[in-house]
């Protein structure tokens, strides 16, 4: 059996004018419904950068600057330079729609909660907790990062500590 393509993450890192952004809007929504037709349980992701003013500007959360590219897709992929309060904040503002928006944290740290690196159960500790969900971005940290001979040790703690605040609020620990 062919493997289908599970669905597309959107990320524009330009400003669009006006026009632009009327189209885009309308692919959107027309990407969206062709996949969910081809492909049941598929999924449109957009990543938090463009606003609905067509400007370049990261959000780092569920903003009303692109709560309506949220509406049109399945998910959004926030920005990584958020705070400790912003999962809970885009939890109330997306309602029934909480897990639909994934939390960026970039594994080498730049500019992430908790830090990066092996502070991941700081990041995903706030994540869990507002019930919102995940987005590693950039695990080969893990590699990129360490000498050959402790990949595998640093490999398995930074899993182990991506876990830890799903058990723990999953009561698992």
């Amino acid at each position: 059996m062919p493997r289908l393509l599970q669905g597309w993450l959107i990320n524009i890192e330009n400003p669009l004018s006006h026009r632009q952004l009327q189209n885009l809007k309308h692919f959107l929504g027309h990407l969206r419904a062709r996949l969910h037709s081809a492909v049941p349980h598929s999924e449109v992701i957009w990543y938090d950068a463009v606003t609905t003013r067509g400007r370049l500007h990261w959000q780092n959360g569920l903003t009303p600057l692109n709560e309506p590219f949220f509406d049109l897709c399945d998910g959004l992929f926030t920005n990584y330079a958020w705070q400790q309060d912003t999962p809970r904040r885009a939890a109330a503002a997306a309602g029934g729609r909480a897990t639909d928006v994934y939390f960026g944290f970039d594994v080498f740290g730049r500019g992430t909660f908790g830090g990066g690196g092996l502070g991941v159960t700081n990041a995903l500790t706030a994540i869990t907790k507002a019930g919102v969900s995940a987005a590693l971005f950039a695990p080969g940290w893990t590699l990129e990062c360490h000498e050959r001979s402790e990949f595998e040790a640093v490999q398995e703690l930074w899993w182990r500590r991506v876990r830890e605040p799903r058990s723990t609020a999953w009561g698992f620990a």
